[in-house]
């Protein structure tokens, strides 16, 4: 089941969604995402287990299933 993190989870007020086949293509979005928007450097390992938490099934890839 394909995943999701809503980045306003994390940052609030961000509409940013990274999608992804799995939790490792999920992580690498939301970072990238992270680098180029957020101007954030560095993932913590206190960041790392805030973006675990915050991953979810992708209800769209659901939804369309």
């Amino acid at each position: 089941m394909r995943k999701s993190l809503h980045c306003s989870e994390i940052v609030p007020g961000c509409d940013f969604v990274a999608r992804g086949i799995n939790v490792n293509e999920v992580i690498i979005r939301a970072m990238r995402h992270a680098w180029t928007k957020h101007h954030l450097r560095e993932l913590t390992p206190e960041l790392l287990r805030r973006l675990l938490g915050a991953i979810r099934d992708d209800e769209v890839a659901v939804a369309e299933g």
